[in-house]
């Protein structure tokens, strides 16, 4: 993709073609038209000459080569996005209050829902205040603890969804606990399975569609536990097109919050890292969500999902048309390909100070993405 690229006078050099309108400093007249091949300007030394000698130092031309761009780690070092997050304090006591569950599961005692029901709570109120829902989102590389991270991460967004698509709290609140507990049936599943680095077996991978059954069976051991929460929790991996497991079965089939729950937690899989294959950036799993819209997922999950993460999720490292690198700092609904983004670098690939720029109401555009700062790197 072509950007602009201010040039020195002095360092043109072979053909290129002028990005815009050069203007005579002393008549003000329009001498070469933006979009001219420098081929198709007769004497081009000669205007060069004269507008050095006018005192212009710099004109802007395409420039075919991406820009250069600071390493990605550096730049997540250095920048941070002004917009609240779901607050660490919420993240942790999730997080502490799983780990309890699992304890609770491994024990074998009596299994309590409450833990997990307070955390999801306090959840929805950040959920119901954050517009930064995709880099609330943890990383699980430095904790090495899929089974946690990949449980609140599909909560967040499974909430995220419903509250887009209008479900009512009692529902969202419903949806956050499957959410969380989907997939607790992995912990009856061979460690060296789960763990296991490479691909994995026919008879592996039959394994793992087994831990839906699984979790079905240690959910009803929870007294009074809501029925929506055992039926979305054992259909998460069921997809509209009946590609999905362990029933095969197909649209009005699957209850309406597990379809909800299978779109995000595709999502969180495909940017997590796990010892069988490396995590793909925001921006790419959501052009393959887009992709497989009307074959495996509702169109309106993937139309609220979409509504806030945007073709660029937040966090997205991009190039400007001006050749400079920016990261993607918050969406603007009704306008996917114009979000807002905070400009990091010149076109030199230098940083800068920070600045903000809504694309929405700019002639600056997103000319390619480079990679995205990831999720949110929290010990606990």
């Amino acid at each position: 993709m072509k950007w602009k690229k201010p040039t020195d006078l002095s360092e043109l050099d072979g053909e290129f073609t002028f990005a815009e309108d050069v203007i005579d400093p002393r008549s003000g007249a329009v001498l070469i038209s933006k979009g001219t091949p420098s081929s198709k300007v007769k004497k081009l030394d000669r205007v060069i000459s004269y507008l050095q000698e006018a005192g212009v130092r710099k004109i802007v031309i395409f420039e075919d080569r991406p820009p250069p761009v600071p390493p990605i780690q550096e730049i997540k070092r250095l920048v941070t996005i002004d917009i609240p997050l779901i607050s660490s304090r919420v993240i942790h006591l999730s997080l502490m209050s799983f780990k309890d569950f699992v304890r609770e599961v491994k024990s074998e005692h009596k299994i309590d829902l409450s833990s997990i029901a307070i955390p999801v709570k306090h959840l929805f109120q950040e959920i119901m205040n954050t517009q930064a829902i995709i880099l609330s989102l943890l990383d699980n590389t430095i904790n090495l603890d899929y089974l946690a991270t990949h449980a609140l991460n599909v909560a967040i967004l499974s909430m995220a969804i419903a509250k887009r698509l209008g479900y009512s709290y009692k529902e969202i609140q419903t949806i956050g606990i499957s959410s969380m507990l989907k997939d607790i049936g992995m912990l009856k599943i061979p460690p060296f399975i789960v763990m296991k680095k490479g691909p994995l077996t026919e008879d592996e991978r039959e394994q793992i569609k087994l831990h839906p059954i699984y979790s079905l069976t240690v959910l009803k051991q929870v007294k009074k536990i809501d029925t929506n929460i055992l039926i979305s929790a054992y259909q998460h991996h069921e997809w509209v097109s009946g590609q999905g497991y362990p029933l095969g079965l197909k649209d009005k089939d699957i209850h309406p919050l597990a379809q909800i729950i299978a779109v995000a937690d595709v999502f969180d899989a495909l940017t997590s890292n796990r010892t069988y294959k490396e995590k793909i950036p925001s921006y790419q799993a959501i052009s393959k969500l887009l992709g497989e819209a009307t074959i495996h997922f509702k169109k309106e999950i993937i139309d609220a999902f979409f509504s806030f993460s945007g073709l660029y999720p937040q966090g997205s490292v991009v190039n400007l048309s001006n050749g400079s690198t920016a990261v993607v700092s918050e969406n603007n609904e009704g306008t996917p390909l114009r979000p807002k983004v905070k400009v990091i670098t010149n076109y030199k690939g230098e940083f800068i100070t920070p600045y903000v720029v809504n694309l929405k109401d700019s002639d600056l555009y997103i000319t390619n993405v480079v990679g995205d700062i990831g999720k949110r790197s929290i010990f606990y």
